[in-house]
């Protein structure tokens, strides 16, 4: 079974709206034939995985594609491991609202995090389940249905290659690829976006 962490499932209206006019006009999407990924009615979906590697340590980014706010009710991320087991590593309340355009989240035990008095400095939340670096798959998912995921290192189809600790490289959504949903790269020295002075939560 999966591991809830505190906060409680509800019934909440999750997206809210889906129009496709409401994507964003920024250059990262400009070019973009259409961003449809199937389920996630085009709004938040994965941007970023580190596992703790590079210098940044470990971290997971979520990207906006409403120009609107979002409510973020009875979304989880759900960490699987290679052996399928699977935890909650965290859910959001019910009034939890995405609105920057990203959303870093960031592992509570990483030097990063340690290192501040606040880990608002660095994070807009923190979360304690550590993922592996050599395989494992992130589920987005509202209430129970999955809206994205990425998958490392494991044998499925839609896996990409793990993680290299000599190399260190973030996996990064490409959003101007052809196929969206099969579109992360292993990407050196990616810093995620975030500023403190304006958070994405």
């Amino acid at each position: 079974g999966v591991e809830e962490n505190e906060n409680a499932d509800n019934e909440t209206e999750f997206f809210e709206d889906e129009d496709s006019e409401n994507l964003p006009t920024g250059s990262e999407t400009d070019d973009a034939k259409e961003i449809i990924i199937s389920g996630v009615k085009n709004n938040v979906i994965i941007k970023s995985f580190n596992p703790g590697y590079s210098t940044e340590g470990e971290f997971l980014e979520l990207l906006k594609l409403s120009k609107n706010d979002i409510s973020l009710a009875g979304l989880s991320v759900i960490y699987i491991t290679s052996s399928g087991k699977e935890y909650v590593v965290y859910s959001f309340s019910e009034t939890s609202e995405m609105v920057g355009e990203s959303l870093l989240m960031r592992l509570a035990s990483s030097d990063e995090v340690q290192g501040v008095e606040d880990y608002h400095e660095v994070a807009d939340l923190t979360y304690t389940r550590n993922m592996s670096r050599s395989k494992g798959r992130i589920k987005l998912v509202y209430k129970e249905e999955m809206i994205d995921t990425l998958c490392w290192g494991l044998e499925d189809d839609d896996c990409f290659p793990t993680f290299n600790a000599n190399k260190p490289t973030t996996l990064v959504r490409d959003l101007l690829a052809e196929e969206v949903e099969d579109s992360f790269v292993h990407t050196a020295n990616y810093k995620p976006n975030y500023d403190q002075n304006n958070p994405g939560l």
